[in-house]
């Protein structure tokens, strides 16, 4: 169960967090995303050491907290049209 959530978490990745995950755990960050994505889900997919699972859980904490920052900006200027 543990596997499948940090499986989803890097499922999410835009490339940027692809290639910082692949350069962390010190392999080829070159590629598409569907090889960036594969070569990341490979880190975790016979077990998932901890130091990995802590560096996806920083970058979806990191993505998740941008998006709330754009959202209340979007919000903010949206008031201000009216």
């Amino acid at each position: 169960m543990f596997v499948f959530a940090v499986q989803s978490l890097i499922s999410e990745f835009r490339v940027t967090e692809l290639q910082q995950l692949l350069t962390f755990a010190q392999r080829s960050k070159n590629g598409r995303k569907r090889e960036l994505l594969a070569r990341s889900l490979s880190l975790v997919a016979d077990g998932c050491p901890s130091s990995i699972a802590f560096k996806v859980h920083q970058l979806a904490s990191k993505v998740h907290q941008l998006a709330r920052l754009a959202f209340s900006a979007s919000v903010f200027v949206f008031e201000f049209d009216l």
